[in-house]
């Protein structure tokens, strides 16, 4: 048997988890806890590791990987940019952590991670091609494609895509882009505590407006049959895949209507990921 710790850090929040691993490769999640990060990185560095020894709780792990917003340099395990983690910029935290656990350590940036455990371990198991949306704070997508036993995630940039609806551009110069329109951060900006508002607000009919436009974008970039979604957003108002779907349906005529699905794995999906980094092919 093999044990794992994994880590999904956000913007204020983290998600830890023990995992076990059969031979078989058969994957089971022990215990999971969210914690609040510290902004300071030589403390987030503390923390990590006092949560690390506190949940494994006197088993040896395999090892620990990490999920990390913004753009990650994998290989040499920092991270590059990051609005919410800006005293993590370009710190060594994959060093930092080897050292202090005396462990492998690997880090990814969070939407690969969630895309690669969907895929593994959620409803991407039997899809060749699919699109893994995160729609949470922000709004971004990865690529997934099965080669047989081998997998290429490729995530890209849709939420700022420069979008058109109703005859009027809009353009990433004045943030009016899907990130803009649909992102959660966003939209708590310009209209306050979105837990407040009713699943039949008017604002979620123009949020699915905006989100169905930077869809078929995607669409043209990356076509597929599925789209697979995850994030804070979509998970607590699941309504919206229908209305979205129905626009795609109504504004191009070019692709098949892709079927709009939740996540199977919900927000663990990129702590499964994590596990997934030390067996799965990936390319």
């Amino acid at each position: 048997m093999k044990y794992y710790i994994t880590i999904d850090i956000g913007g204020t929040n983290v998600r830890l988890a023990l995992f076990a691993e059969t031979e078989a490769g058969q994957v089971t999640l022990i215990k999971k806890e969210s914690r609040t990060i510290p902004r300071d990185y030589e403390e987030g560095l503390r923390f990590l590791v006092d949560e690390i020894t506190k949940l494994k709780a006197g088993q040896k792990l395999t090892g620990v990987a990490l999920a990390l917003p913004g753009l990650v340099d994998t290989e040499n395990g920092v991270i590059t940019d990051s609005a919410n983690l800006t005293t993590y910029q370009n710190k060594p935290i994959k060093k930092d952590l080897e050292e202090k656990l005396d462990l492998e350590v690997r880090i990814v940036n969070d939407v690969f991670a969630a895309a690669l455990g969907e895929a593994v371990h959620g409803l991407g198991k039997g899809k060749k091609v699919f699109n893994f949306i995160i729609w949470g704070t922000g709004f971004c997508a990865s690529n997934v494609k099965r080669f047989e036993e081998k997998i290429h995630i490729s995530t890209t940039d849709f939420g700022w895509h420069l979008i058109q609806w109703e005859g009027s551009w809009s353009s990433a110069s004045d943030e009016r882009t899907p990130e803009y329109y649909v992102g959660g951060g966003s939209l708590s900006r310009q209209h306050g505590d979105l837990a407040k508002l009713s699943d039949s607000d008017p604002l979620w009919d123009e949020v699915s407006q905006k989100a169905a436009q930077g869809l078929i974008n995607l669409l043209f970039f990356h076509p597929t049959k599925h789209f697979v979604f995850g994030g804070g957003l979509i998970l607590k108002r699941p309504f919206l895949l229908k209305k979205i779907e129905k626009l795609i349906a109504e504004n191009q005529n070019v692709f098949e209507v892709p079927t709009l699905e939740l996540s199977e794995l919900g927000d663990t999906a990129a702590l499964y990921g994590l596990v997934a980094l030390f067996s799965a092919k990936i390319i």
